[in-house]
């Protein structure tokens, strides 16, 4: 087994504590173990993102990205759709996945969110002024982004999902949303 098939292995055991499973057993982890605190889970998450990058990068860390996001019409034709919900960052990562360039720069999130909230399918919840969120509209919810109650590092959050419509609209309007970027 290579270093990358080895981290790829340990990869998949996070996450799967991520999503609060027992990797040995494929079971829910019970309510009240140590994997269920917050900054736990949030360490967790972290470390899966860190071996994402890692693995990502062909076994190399954190690289510096210099070049602005670019992308050939062409290749989004070969996008994998996730048949389940995912965040705005699955969709920049996959995106990231077609371009095959390590040293280019993300879309953002904010750029997708900026859109999104320029359409009207998304808005600004200030209901706690603290902690402003962005949240579908009801055009939003139409075009499948919905919300799913998470636990990250700092707490409970509301995740902004997009089921496959959503993510077949963003990725056909993707050129529209490089323009706003």
């Amino acid at each position: 087994m290579t270093e990358l098939e080895k981290m790829a292995y340990t990869k998949a055991f996070v996450d799967k504590l991520v999503e609060g499973i027992n990797p040995m057993t494929d079971s829910p982890i019970p309510a009240g173990e140590l994997l269920h605190q917050p900054r736990v889970a949030g360490c967790m998450k972290y470390l899966s993102e860190l071996l994402d990058t890692v693995i990502r990068n062909g076994g190399i860390g954190k690289v510096e990205r210099t070049r602005p996001f670019t992308i050939h019409p062409a290749r989004l034709a070969d996008f994998r759709y996730a048949p389940v919900p995912v965040p705005a960052r699955e969709i920049t990562r996959r995106l990231d996945d077609l371009t095959g360039d390590p040293l280019m720069k993300s879309l953002s999130v904010q750029a997708i969110n900026r859109w999104l909230l320029a359409g009207g399918y998304l808005y600004t919840d200030t209901a706690d002024p603290q902690n402003p969120r962005k949240l579908p509209t009801e055009a939003g919810r139409r075009l499948g982004l919905l919300t799913e109650q998470k636990l990250g590092r700092d707490g409970v959050y509301i995740a902004v999902l997009f089921n496959e419509s959503a993510q077949r609209y963003i990725v056909a309007h993707l050129f529209d949303i490089m323009r706003e970027a």
